[in-house]
């Protein structure tokens, strides 16, 4: 079982490095997942990322403006790279909540931007922003910047799943919470797993199927929350796996239903992973017949 979860873990990993984020509309948690944490010390308060990497994001507004603390302003300590566009750090002063999919992020803007953020807010409109990561605090806090944003023409990111919970566990959910309720569900977990900064634990949904349920959380910076969930079957197991598709259902068959056209990795002579755009989720098929499923916010 452990094995065939590290595979699916290296082929998402695979797919998600090849992405080129500063054009394409990604997540935070992507973000994250693309660009770690690097050089992480208790010997200053605030970390600058000289890179200063940008990405695009579908967000809604979700919170009111408000004026950041002084001590949370942090200083500049290089001058950026002429050659990209001017950023003015120090006017810096104010603080938003953005959502993208199912995350709420703090992000720092200037005050010629509080209006129509605050139109927007009103509004409801989706926006698609240019996103600049700073660096980050002295607890691992990522600081993130407001770029520049604009109302966006996309009502959906490419990026997002075609499922957002397996056997009503769903992604995002508190990780302690949800782990405590499938023990109280299935019983005691049958094997810890750690994939990479991942933490989880599989559960044995059906043994007569050989049928499990993998939990992982977020890594590092989001151990309480829940990331990722993968529903495999090992027997001849007939269940429902997401929505309209069920275990043993042909790969073409289990697209159509789903409503969205997959790629396909080869990964052994038996075994394929089917994907799509720039998500992380995907379904796995032996013979050409669905016996995984695989969904993640990253």
């Amino acid at each position: 079982m452990k094995r065939k979860a590290c595979v699916f873990f290296l082929i998402v990993l695979v797919l998600l490095v090849g992405d080129v984020f500063p054009e394409d509309l990604i997540t935070f948690t992507r973000f994250r997942q693309i660009v770690p944490l690097e050089g992480v010390t208790t010997d200053s308060e605030f970390f600058v990322d000289a890179r200063l990497p940008r990405f695009s994001a579908l967000v809604s507004v979700v919170g009111p403006v408000a004026e950041t603390p002084k001590e949370e302003r942090w200083p500049i300590v290089f001058q950026e790279n002429q050659d990209r566009e001017s950023l003015n750090f120090e006017e810096y002063g104010f603080e938003v909540l953005l959502k993208s999919r199912n995350e709420i992020q703090k992000v720092f803007l200037t005050k010629t931007q509080i209006p129509e953020i605050e139109k927007a807010a009103k509004a409801g409109t989706i926006l698609k922003a240019s996103i600049v990561y700073y660096g980050y605090t002295k607890n691992k806090k990522r600081v993130f910047l407001l770029s520049s944003f604009s109302e966006s023409n996309v009502k959906a990111d490419k990026s997002i799943c075609f499922a957002d919970s397996l056997l009503d566990v769903r992604l995002g959910s508190d990780y302690a919470e949800t782990i405590a309720d499938a023990e109280t569900k299935f019983g005691p977990s049958y094997q810890d797993m750690q994939i990479r900064d991942k933490k989880g634990k599989v559960f044995v949904i059906d043994r007569e199927g050989k049928t499990v349920l993998y939990i992982y959380d977020g890594g590092e910076e989001e151990r309480n929350k829940v990331q990722s969930l993968q529903l495999s079957t090992y027997g001849n197991s007939r269940q429902r796996a997401v929505k309209n598709v069920f275990f043993g259902d042909d790969a073409a068959f289990a697209s159509k239903k789903l409503g969205i056209q997959f790629k396909v990795h080869r990964q052994t002579d038996e075994t394929d992973i089917h994907y799509y755009d720039y998500s992380g989720c995907t379904f796995e098929t032996k013979n050409k017949k669905v016996f995984s499923i695989f969904i993640t916010e990253e």
